[in-house]
């Protein structure tokens, strides 16, 4: 749809003039609503998809994620919303495995299933993981659940013992190839984005099912036992609300160090202050740019810089235009950056002074890259996962005082640092080191974090700890248990 946003909605509304409930077309319209930024038009639409059909796995997949952009979202009426399980996953046949391997020096098969092996902010999350694991006693098994690949793919595929290309395989065929691989702990990194294999994980292929890293906001499928987040991503008080177990890391995602030349502080030879909004256009809500119409009213010389794939889309960017120019954003204070490479993308950041993230969904990768750049980001403390991942990250790596717990200290916040060129230049001098000193930045450490959690999972499923719950009366099976070859 990237790119064609306008003419699919036009496509999806022929069909409806003719088949008003079509609730593929519905979904659609829904989606084309969230990429030009009305959350709330998107919602409507996939409610009305769901109201056609209750179980539409496209529409009730989607309005999960939509969830994220609405600014009077919570913890609970996010995982309230999570009734795939009610009405798709609780009737789909059940695995039933075989015994525990008991042999204490064999290796622990570790499974990830994706369809982000490529140039996507899942592959850069979790390729430093995968790097760092352990493998004397981890034996890695990625199963690429897409047909797309490009350079990163590739760089995948060094990094585990075992690749395994799973796109045409059905649900029920890749729970039983998982089942024959033997694997101890199974990691979903999709949640319920584009190209999930949440079905999957709803036949329990494996005996620890694990949610990380590509969108951990929790999937309210009870036989996934834990989702990875950490403490500021997920405070106490809303831990209970999931149906996963929160097992905490130094933070809830890292990137592979960046080592690309830094530009000086661009306001020391410009004159004025360069903003930047590297995050994903839909991420842009009115609520963010409401404040971002303040901070420019009040420095009438700053400029924005917006980079993103999807403004080479004209109706987008237009549509985002008006919503700047609406909220006091004059066009010529804009500078537009569509689709390039990862290296372009990144030095990119060398016309930027400070980095402004979107709120209620945050940046992620994106934060990461910011701050790799010596870019700080400044956020505001959300009540949801998505809007929390920034303060995460900042709060990892020591940078508190980027994280606004309102918009009127988001506001604040710009323009004391706007005003501010030599701390800012010192602070940027300093923040690679910052990143490489810290849990969450040190790839290897914050992977020994992640391996830690191993032995306490697999001790509490031979002490019977396993979720035993039958979900139907059918059942998967295999006879097949040997082990893929390790390389």
């Amino acid at each position: 749809m990237a790119g064609h946003s306008a003419r699919a909605a036009e496509l999806a509304q022929q069909i409806l003039d003719k088949m008003p409930n079509d609730q593929a077309a519905l979904s659609l319209i829904g989606s084309c609503m969230a990429a030009w930024g009305d959350a709330q038009g998107a919602l409507a639409k996939y409610n009305e998809a769901i109201a056609v059909a209750p179980n539409f796995e496209a529409a009730i997949a989607n309005k999960i994620f939509v969830l994220d952009f609405l600014p009077d979202a919570d913890f609970a009426m996010h995982q309230d919303a999570r009734w795939w399980w009610d009405h798709v996953g609780q009737y789909l046949p059940r695995c039933v495995l075989d015994p525990v391997d008991l042999d204490p020096d064999r290796r622990i098969r570790v499974g990830y299933v994706s369809s982000d092996f490529r140039s996507h902010s899942v592959a850069f999350s979790v390729m430093p993981v995968f790097r760092a694991h352990d493998h004397a006693k981890f034996a890695i098994v990625a199963y690429h659940c897409s047909l797309e690949n490009d350079n990163v793919t590739e760089e995948v595929r060094t990094l585990v013992e075992a690749w395994v290309d799973v796109a045409q395989l059905s649900d029920e065929q890749l729970a039983q190839r998982i089942m024959a691989d033997r694997i101890d702990i199974l990691v979903d990194l999709a949640g319920y984005t584009a190209g999930n294999r949440i079905a999957v994980f709803a036949r329990k292929p494996a005996p620890i099912q694990v949610s990380a890293w590509g969108h951990p906001t929790g999937t309210g499928v009870p036989l996934i036992d834990y989702l990875l987040a950490d403490p500021v991503t997920i405070p106490e008080q809303a831990r209970p609300v999931h149906a996963e177990k929160i097992a905490d890391l130094p933070c809830v995602i890292t990137v592979a160090p960046v080592d690309y030349p830094v530009a000086p502080l661009p306001m020391q030879t410009k004159g004025h202050v360069t903003f930047g909004v590297f995050n994903r256009v839909e991420k842009i809500s009115d609520e963010a740019i409401d404040v971002w119409g303040r901070i420019f009213a009040a420095l009438p010389d700053a400029r924005l810089l917006i980079k993103h794939s999807m403004v080479d889309d004209a109706n987008v960017r237009n549509s985002l235009l008006e919503r700047l120019v609406a909220r006091g954003i004059a066009a010529e204070r804009v500078t537009w950056l569509g689709r390039t490479s990862r290296q372009e993308h990144l030095l990119a950041f060398a016309d930027v002074d400070i980095s402004l993230d979107t709120f209620p969904q945050n940046g992620g990768v994106s934060t990461w890259e910011s701050l790799y750049m010596e870019v700080p980001a400044i956020t505001k403390l959300g009540k949801t996962v998505s809007g929390r991942i920034a303060a995460a990250i900042l709060t990892s790596i020591g940078l508190t005082q980027f994280v606004a717990p309102n918009e009127e200290d988001y506001v604040t916040i710009a323009l004391r640092w706007a005003s501010s060129p030599d701390e800012l230049t010192a602070l940027r001098q300093g923040m690679r080191e910052r990143i490489a000193t810290s849990d969450s930045g040190d790839t290897v450490r914050y992977c020994r974090k992640v391996e830690a959690f191993v032995p306490a999972l697999l001790a509490g499923l031979l002490r019977g700890g396993a979720d035993e719950r039958r979900c139907h009366p059918s059942v998967l099976t295999t006879s097949h248990r040997t082990y893929p070859a390790d390389r």
